[in-house]
């Protein structure tokens, strides 16, 4: 009788990973990025200047990203 291993019995609980042939997961991740970048223009020039405020808000003169 062979023995179980905890590892043996942790293989069986994993579920199979799907492949994907690059063609398709190249189309997916276009898609996906794609969606992304769709919205709300208004939203994204707001969000853009609290990111640009707090990435300059301690640094020094001289030192600013986007000022």
């Amino acid at each position: 009788m062979a023995q179980t291993t905890r590892n043996d019995a942790s293989r069986e609980a994993v579920a199979p990973i799907k492949t994907i042939n690059r063609a398709s997961g190249s189309m997916e991740l276009s898609r996906l990025l794609d969606s992304w970048s769709q919205g709300d223009e208004m939203e994204q020039r707001e969000t853009f200047e609290v990111l640009r405020r707090g990435l300059d808000e301690n640094r020094p003169v001289g030192y600013k990203l986007f000022s």
